[in-house]
């Protein structure tokens, strides 16, 4: 009975897909319509869990098989970005949940770096599997939605390329460059000096090693420890996917960096996940995959650049290209979910899927942003009146072309 009653008060809100819930003896309906998915919670024991904190129980949950979705996992999702995006997230939480802030706490090196070694030492035979082969792992730019995430991803090499200006000669440097994709795209198609800094031992090694096979050990080279411990002056400073792992106390940090490596007229680039607004981020997120990490906000990044001495000349929104990219990485784990399992565990395959999966979600129908940013030291920097200048039509585009699917 009482299951009933507050699954009639969850009803009167809800906005997602129509779902099936099962919980013990009791059985209610989310929504409107036949419902094409159901929830159903094997262990009841996790009841009070769910209601206090439903981000962390659910996902923990769901991984251990106390709480089944049979169906789509996307529509549980779905329903719950749409209720809270439409109701305010206040009424969302007064009728099911009560988690507290979270307190931000600066991230030392050495945590830092087992964070990244927590998510990116996992090992670079699991992400082939579902990555493109440029491994790529952040948000691509799709001009249409029928592109390949190959395309995708190369059409966001270049849009990072072209807002900075790349031109042969330069030498830039990318904090936290991953399997250093964007390294290889300038050093190969712009004709650039490139250098990595990437705190994950297996990614440093990778980049290593594809350098030699590519023949581009005199254009890119790579740093394996912590962005803080990049030095040097620059032409161009990038980071492509970092800012969300530095920590809501090291913007200001992050940003001085910057402005320490960026030469007097050179040109600064930031693209990473944001907020609207701030708040508490994803405690079963922070808890398994993403340990240490924070999304700013828009006023936060601007703020902590102006700090530094930067003026954000440049901005643009890529959500809609990021809750594609995330809808092919989906795509592409399912095909060789069972390899996954082999490799690791039924677990850990669940894990990854409802990351991917609530990531999207939160992508399309959540508060999830992803802000491109480009900075410059000083009024006097020269800028084109005319956007298009730098992101339609650059000098090296030919060269450019030459890497289009």
């Amino acid at each position: 009975m009482v299951i009933t009653k507050a699954g009639k008060q969850l009803n009167r809100i809800w906005e997602g897909p129509a779902l099936a819930v099962n919980v013990g003896d009791s059985t209610f309906t989310l929504g409107q319509g036949k419902p094409e998915t159901t929830i159903i919670v094997h262990n009841t024991r996790i009841i009070r869990q769910l209601i206090s904190q439903p981000s962390l129980t659910f996902g923990e949950a769901y991984v251990n098989g106390d709480l089944e979705v049979k169906g789509k996992l996307i529509h549980a999702l779905e329903g719950f970005y749409r209720t809270e995006g439409k109701f305010g997230q206040q009424l969302l939480l007064k009728t099911l949940k009560g988690i507290g802030s979270l307190i931000p706490k600066k991230i030392s090196v050495a945590q830092a770096k087992h964070n990244a070694s927590h998510h990116y030492d996992v090992g670079n035979d699991f992400y082939k599997l579902w990555l493109d082969s440029t491994l790529a792992y952040t948000c691509a730019y799709y001009l249409r939605d029928d592109q390949t995430l190959e395309q995708a991803q190369r059409q966001k090499f270049d849009l990072v390329a072209r807002k900075v200006r790349l031109e042969p000669g330069l030498r830039i440097i990318d904090l936290g460059c991953g399997w250093g994709s964007f390294l290889f795209h300038a050093a190969e198609q712009y004709g650039v000096h490139a250098t990595g800094v990437v705190a994950a031992k297996e990614q440093g090694a990778y980049i290593q090693t594809e350098a030699k096979r590519r023949g581009l050990t005199d254009q890119v080279d790579v740093i394996i420890d912590d962005w803080r411990s990049a030095t040097g002056t620059y032409d161009r400073v990038v980071s492509i996917g970092i800012m969300e792992h530095v920590g809501e106390q090291q913007h200001d940090e992050f940003l001085q960096l910057y402005r320490r490596l960026l030469k007097k007229d050179g040109l600064a680039f930031i693209h990473t996940i944001g907020r609207m607004l701030s708040r508490e981020g994803n405690p079963w997120i922070s808890k398994y995959i993403f340990p240490g990490n924070y999304i700013p906000t828009l006023s936060q990044i601007s703020e902590s650049a102006a700090r530094a001495g930067f003026i954000l000349t440049d901005v643009e929104n890529l959500r809609q290209h990021y809750a594609l990219t995330l809808a092919h990485w989906s795509q592409n784990f399912l095909k060789h979910r069972d390899e996954v399992v082999n490799m690791f565990d039924e677990q850990f395959a669940r894990m990854w899927w409802l990351y991917l999966q609530g990531s999207e979600a939160s992508f399309r129908w959540g508060k999830l942003q992803l802000w491109q940013a480009v900075l410059v030291k000083n009024e006097q920097s020269q800028w084109p009146l005319d956007r298009e200048v730098h992101v339609g039509d650059p000098k090296n585009l030919k060269l450019a072309k030459k890497n289009q699917i």
